[in-house]
């Protein structure tokens, strides 16, 4: 005789609860555990953040020992903007490299430093040694009467001319009281509301001047001992570009004299 045939096997519901109930403590503990190990990755991201943060901090702290002196302590020139510039003169090297044209460099490396030096005001002349004489090509915020007095400058009554006749560097402190300059000079630098100067000469490796760069202040004063390292590291990487350039486009597409209005600055 054949066994009678059972449903299915039913699970007593006792079994059933205590079964659902241990599942739920072990989901639980999954929660629990998950939420453990959520936080000590929050704890390390922080962690994390902050040892970048003090990298950061310690990579700054240590360029500063490494590149400045203890002199520049009061300059105004920022790390930030020392990194700039400098990355602009290698900017402007690879497109005077690539396009060979002068007046865009110079106006490039003026505008640079006037930014270092804190200079409302400044020109770059070129030398013309047939002649004698420096012609601005490229300058910014000065009036037409300044232009004009100093369009063809020799070797006297002025910064420029003192930089290109001994080729060094001259910084006139206050041009209302230093001897170098002649009395009209004088008159037309403080009329075009400059009261002190930088003239850098641009050098050849066979010693001849290139060109003049001048930043004009309105404020007496004399620029920053670190200010002045950046203005001769752009002033040998140019001479070192126009001293081995054998026919430059010496004009560019400004067509020689950049005018711009007072005050006006480069765009870009």
């Amino acid at each position: 005789m054949m066994p009678p045939v059972r449903g299915p096997d039913r699970l007593d519901p006792a079994v059933t609860s205590e079964r659902a109930e241990a599942a739920l403590w072990r989901s639980r503990a999954m929660i629990n555990n998950s939420a453990v190990a959520i936080g000590r990755a929050h704890r390390s991201l922080t962690n994390s953040t902050a040892s970048i943060a003090l990298a950061r901090q310690s990579l700054q702290a240590t360029w500063r020992r490494v590149m400045f002196h203890h002199d520049d302590r009061s300059s105004s020139v920022s790390v930030e903007t020392e990194i700039a510039v400098r990355e602009r003169l290698h900017d402007m090297t690879v497109r005077y490299l690539r396009d060979r044209l002068i007046v865009p460099l110079l106006d490039d490396a003026l505008d640079a430093l006037m930014l270092i030096t804190g200079a409302p005001l400044g020109n770059v002349q070129l030398a013309d040694d047939r002649r004698g004489i420096l012609t601005i090509v490229t300058q910014q915020g000065f009036r037409k009467d300044f232009l004009d007095f100093f369009a063809e400058v020799r070797l006297d009554g002025s910064a420029c001319g003192e930089a290109r006749r001994n080729r060094r560097r001259v910084i006139v402190g206050d041009v209302a009281t230093d001897p170098l300059f002649t009395p009209e000079s004088r008159r037309v630098v403080l009329d075009a509301g400059a009261r002190a100067v930088q003239s850098t000469p641009l050098v050849s490796s066979e010693g001849r001047v290139l060109a003049v760069l001048s930043t004009h202040c309105r404020q007496p004063g004399t620029p920053s001992p670190r200010a002045l390292r950046i203005v001769d590291t752009y002033a040998r990487q140019i001479s070192a570009l126009l001293d081995g350039d054998n026919e430059p486009r010496r004009r560019g597409p400004t067509g020689g004299r950049v005018m711009r209005t007072p005050g006006a600055r480069r765009p870009g």
